[in-house]
């Protein structure tokens, strides 16, 4: 408030204070400005983070529990399987790789380039 009131006392070479009172009306209503724009933009950033939340963050709270409760539902009703249904691996083995030697075949691609399985592990 002492600048305006400084810059208000200012008189130029003319005699008229005329700048004074521009600077003096012109420095509040700046100062509102100002404020103004930095309040919408709080309201903006206010109301983007309430959006977010409602189409973002509750969203995937409501998948991780319907998950959750698939997961135990799935769990309780289907009974863990045994060892003895995967008893036949070198079937299913040979199944894939008379499957692969078929596209490999469709493609293009002689039989007579050698073709081995190196190594292969169950899924836990």
């Amino acid at each position: 408030m002492l600048m305006i009131n400084y810059l208000a006392s200012i008189v130029d070479n003319f005699g008229n204070d005329t700048m004074a009172r521009f600077v003096e009306a012109g420095l509040p209503v700046a100062l509102l400005g100002v404020l103004t724009v930095f309040a919408v933009l709080s309201i903006i950033w206010g109301s983007l983070e309430v959006l977010k939340y409602f189409f973002y963050t509750l969203p995937e709270m409501k998948k991780k529990e319907v998950s959750q409760q698939e997961s135990q539902s799935v769990s309780e009703r289907a009974p863990v399987q045994s060892q003895g249904a995967y008893a036949n691996d070198e079937e299913i083995v040979a199944a894939i790789i008379a499957a692969i030697t078929a596209a490999r075949a469709d493609e293009g691609v002689p039989p007579s380039v050698p073709f081995r399985v190196v190594s292969f592990r169950k899924r836990k």
